[in-house]
């Protein structure tokens, strides 16, 4: 793998485009030996690199990460305060019945402990495709754009599927019916959960925002679909 876009770097900080189907690092859970955080220590010879979040080895986008322990914990604690506004986009399948809103729904976490979730969505396209998936004639989906207010694990994929229908090409939480026509017709095999932007004071008295292009599976469903790709970048 060549090197990661760097999109922002200082001597406490980076920010990094990550692309898709890369850990963010090692896991037990997984056998992959290449992540991001091994990447950059060889990329940048860096001997500490720590990610503040995580975003989901299928998700591409914006990813925050510190250089040193004392901007770990500055950074920590931004995220953990919820002062930190991340911008995602999704393409799912359905249509919401309202343009745009709040999901107010708590998630159980990976030790069954109930948190609470809100994530704010709004519908920036819609398409109805005449073809038949499962029992309807047509099929419609949705780009939508969700600010997540609370970090839970999965917690866009798991709203999503609450708002409308599951987020295309999520292997978890998604329909292995619409996957696959995306992959087959569409030459889309990726999760299509893109993390564009963070905004957030970096610095005291200094907000700064950090915006990733458009991912390339973005671009290629635009134009399948003839949406604007304008529209979605004037939405970050």
């Amino acid at each position: 793998m060549g090197p990661l876009p760097v999109l922002f770097e200082d001597e406490n900080y980076l920010v990094i485009d990550k692309p898709p189907e890369l850990l963010v690092h090692r896991s037990s859970i997984s056998r992959d030996k290449i992540s991001v955080v091994q990447i950059l220590k060889e990329q940048l010879d860096l001997d500490y690199i720590h990610p503040i979040h995580r975003i989901d080895r299928a998700t591409s986008g914006v990813l925050f990460l510190s250089k040193n322990t004392e901007a770990t914990k500055s950074a920590t604690e931004l995220f953990m305060s919820h002062k930190v506004q991340k911008t995602y986009f999704a393409i799912l399948r359905g249509w919401p019945s309202e343009d745009s809103g709040t999901i107010d729904k708590a998630l159980k976490n990976d030790k069954d402990v109930v948190q609470e979730a809100i994530s704010h969505y709004q519908v920036i396209h819609q398409v109805e495709l005449p073809v038949q998936i499962n029992k309807f004639p047509t099929t419609r989906y949705s780009l939508v754009r969700f600010q997540p207010k609370t970090g839970r694990q999965h917690q866009i994929r798991r709203h999503a599927k609450h708002l409308t229908g599951p987020i295309i090409g999520d292997t978890k939480f998604g329909k292995k019916d619409h996957n696959t026509y995306f992959a087959e017709k569409l030459n889309s095999k990726n999760l299509l959960l893109f993390a564009a932007q963070l905004q957030l004071e970096l610095y005291p008295e200094q907000e700064v925002t950090f915006k990733a292009p458009l991912a390339p599976s973005f671009v290629n469903i635009c134009e399948k679909f003839s949406w604007d790709i304008d529209k979605i970048l004037q939405s970050y």
